[in-house]
């Protein structure tokens, strides 16, 4: 029986440094690569999130297209359309692969398709460590950062690891979904222009790639220039690595491969700064609403309306807020 490998991209929207689509190019599977706009089971998108998404997913069918495959898109449930994708293909050994998120509700979702008996293997995709697996030597969660980053940096030969070099060309599926969509049938972009100003700024033809190689320019000055506005002092890829259009590993063994790995600390402690967090919300995902400590739940706060609207309009008194 041949094998189908399903791969569910969500907050992995690239094609290079991928875990999953390297291991399963390189064992021969059949490969089917989807997106599916889930509002049932995941978390609604705010419109600048709609609009980020828009523009990275033209990235990823750019991607696919120069791999030779027509990526595929859905606006569905996933836990449908799975079930679609294992009675369509009974003659194969179907098997989903996902990236691990770090989000409770891609979570739940994961454990939905497990606890439905489908083959599902999940992916340390878009960390450098896989999240959960960096303790004290107590074994216990790091809650502050310094000694976890001084955890991290006695690790650094491993830094590099995580992901096989592709040693074999893809093989991609060509089953079509029934009820695929083109991008804009998602509606992500707004109706009316509130983001022109964001169109411009960002330039959504410019990838990652463009960002980090203008970065790298100036990453030695990153800890004195990053806090003054007047000055290009940051990378700009932060929403790059939440989509994960490209991966952190990528990142430091860019700064490897050049020899600027000891001028780039300060920059390179900010890729900790997002190992820390995923690793916290790991194994506490109430704080994506609520704080670590419970007496934080009812820190004290003036409930001044004039003062939330001063804030608004940027009439406090202070240059920037």
């Amino acid at each position: 029986m041949s094998q189908l490998a399903i791969v569910l991209h969500y907050h992995d929207l690239r094609t290079s440094d991928h875990p999953a689509l390297s291991s399963l190019a390189n064992a021969g599977y059949e490969i089917l690569p989807i997106f599916v706009y889930d509002e049932v089971n995941l978390r609604h998108l705010g419109g600048a999130a709609k609009w980020w998404l828009n523009y990275a997913m033209q990235r990823l069918i750019l991607d696919y297209k120069n791999l030779g495959y027509d990526f595929q898109l859905v606006k569905d449930d996933t836990l449908s359309v799975i079930q679609e994708l294992v009675e369509k293909n009974k003659n194969k050994d179907v098997s989903f692969h996902v990236s691990y998120d770090p989000d409770p509700k891609h979570r739940s979702l994961v454990k939905k398709i497990q606890d439905k008996g489908f083959a599902l293997t999940v992916y340390s995709t878009n960390q450098i460590f896989e999240a959960g697996t960096v303790l004290n030597q107590q074994g216990n969660v790091y809650q502050v950062f310094t000694p976890f980053y001084k955890a991290l940096k006695s690790r650094k030969d491993e830094w590099l690891d995580g992901c096989d070099a592709l040693s074999r060309d893809f093989s991609f599926s060509n089953y079509r979904l029934s009820n695929a969509v083109a991008l804009d049938q998602l509606e992500l972009l707004p109706s009316i222009g509130w983001d022109s100003d964001m169109t411009e700024y960002w330039q959504p033809p410019r990838s990652a790639k463009w960002y980090w190689k203008r970065f790298l320019d100036h990453v030695q000055n990153y800890g004195s220039s990053r806090d003054i506005p007047g000055e290009f002092g940051t990378s700009h890829l932060s929403p790059y690595l939440a989509w994960g259009e490209l991966s952190p590993r990528q990142l430091y063994a860019s700064l490897h491969r050049r020899g600027l790995l000891d001028q780039s600390e300060q920059w390179v402690r900010q890729l900790v700064w997002r190992e820390f967090s995923v690793n916290l919300l790991h194994h506490f995902p109430h704080l994506v609403d609520r704080p670590l400590r419970p007496e934080f739940e009812k820190f004290p706060n003036r409930q001044q309306r004039q003062d939330f609207d001063r804030w608004k309009k940027g009439q406090t008194g202070f240059p920037i807020v």
